[in-house]
């Protein structure tokens, strides 16, 4: 049920993830661009940076000490697969950031982190989209088609 309700945006102990880089870098850069709209009512670019993680789970080395990695087979959630989602679970009392918990138990590699610029959104959502990926994709179930502002 948690898997179900951190899809939908609920807060959860669950940080989905997408096992496909470019449909990660999809969200990161659609929600940057929600938040420039939001922020400056139009595409005002100002230097900013969003962030995009690469989590590499070698051969489920991942699970244990606290971390889980839970994959959802649920047919109801297609858009689900369609995003090749993931999860993962951190369960300490000590670490409450995943990259502080994996360097701390010798698996700091297993997380990359790469900083796109705010200027990089509205050709990156194109490049995107000429490679099939868009809301349309990964929300095939939504019967309200949504717009990018590209």
């Amino acid at each position: 049920m948690w898997a179900i309700a951190r899809h939908y945006g609920a807060t959860t102990p669950y940080l989905d993830w997408s096992e496909r880089p470019y449909v990660a870098a999809f969200f990161v850069l659609a929600d940057l661009l929600d938040d420039i709209y939001a922020q400056y009512g139009g595409l005002n670019l100002t230097g900013r940076q969003c962030a995009v993680y690469r989590l590499i789970d070698k051969g489920g080395q991942l699970d244990g000490d606290g971390l889980r990695v839970v994959k959802v087979l649920i047919d109801e959630l297609q858009h689900l697969h369609r995003q090749h989602g993931v999860f993962t679970w951190l369960d300490s009392d000590r670490f409450f950031e995943l990259q502080g918990f994996l360097e701390n138990h010798g698996k700091g590699d297993f997380l990359t982190q790469v900083l796109l610029p705010d200027h990089a959104v509205v050709e990156g959502l194109r490049d995107l989209l000429l490679h099939g990926i868009d809301y349309s994709v990964l929300f095939p179930d939504l019967r309200v088609p949504h717009c990018t502002r590209v």
